[in-house]
């Protein structure tokens, strides 16, 4: 099983690698945030599946913190849990608004928090795997693509593996659905899901971000296998008439894609697999691009 991951925000640094020691003994995979002006680099990093905010810190307030990353529809569904010996119920009312699902004594004591954390770090991945499908192709959604690639990036960081990350899209989708309706498309949509489910590993991810528009995350490999991977999609995908008998010509797919280590965070990943899907779109489509 993957072991839980754990973002502790916490300025006391003493208490802060307490704490970090109590759950990595524990065996989770724990990131130490001690100065809340790098929280955001810390977001783009590392991706958990439990918070732990100190309630005071001189740089902003946990709850502040815990504000700043539920913007963010990565975090929107891990949960949260406050470090603190605060005791006043108006503050733990804010804090409870704020997105937090419970409270732990300050400093922490290993028999309370490392059940509550296995605890908890289940319950929200059996939460997020209900929520993480797109109900027209059946594949991940937008979040967890990028949640998933977060971590692939983290373990192939650890491991010093590979990974590489294609964003492909659907040439002239809106045409189609234009010209064959929204119908057709879906029919067009879950057909791509099954060639690439099909082609797929288990570990890899791939989900609908948006209209034909595509992520894949491949963990341990490297561009050449990427490519090679599309080209059998692209091949099968050529073989599809949008409407039997009409000799449609099949369909297209414009790639972009980016590697590990060459980007070594998902948000410069995302972009240059963004920025390569362009060109290739703006070369004509039906083609793969590798970001650079």
């Amino acid at each position: 099983h993957e072991p839980s991951r754990v973002m502790i925000v916490d300025d006391d640094v003493v208490a802060g690698h307490y704490t970090q020691a109590v759950l990595e003994k524990a065996g989770m995979v724990v990131h130490l945030v001690d100065d809340v002006m790098n929280l955001l680099d810390a977001l783009d990093a590392f991706v958990p599946d439990l918070f732990l905010l100190d309630l005071h810190m001189p740089g902003g307030t946990g709850v502040e913190m815990a504000r700043v990353i539920r913007q963010d529809d990565r975090y929107a569904g891990i949960p949260m849990l406050f470090l603190s010996g605060e005791e006043e119920t108006s503050r733990q009312a804010e804090a409870l608004v704020a997105g937090a699902a419970g409270f732990v004594q300050k400093p922490a004591r290993g028999s309370v928090l490392v059940p509550l954390a296995r605890a908890m770090t289940r319950r929200s991945r059996r939460l997020r795997g209900v929520a993480s499908r797109d109900p027209v192709s059946g594949l991940f959604n937008h979040s967890y693509v990028k949640l998933q690639l977060g971590r692939e990036i983290d373990r192939a960081r650890r491991e010093q593996g590979r990974l590489t990350y294609v964003v492909f899209a659907i040439d002239h989708f809106s045409a189609l659905n234009a010209m064959h309706g929204y119908a057709v498309g879906d029919t067009v949509l879950r057909y791509l899901a099954a060639t690439v489910t099909a082609r797929t590993r288990r570990t890899d991810a791939c989900g609908r971000l948006d209209g034909g528009r595509f992520g894949l995350v491949l963990p341990n490999a490297a561009p050449a296998q990427a490519e090679s991977l599309l080209r059998d999609i692209r091949a099968t995908l050529a073989d599809f008439e949008v409407r039997e008998g009409e000799g449609a010509g099949g369909l297209t797919i414009s790639c972009g894609l980016a590697d590990f280590p060459t980007f070594d965070a998902p948000r410069a990943m995302s972009q240059a697999a963004e920025a390569a899907l362009q060109t290739a779109r703006e070369g004509g489509g039906d083609r793969v691009i590798r970001g650079k």
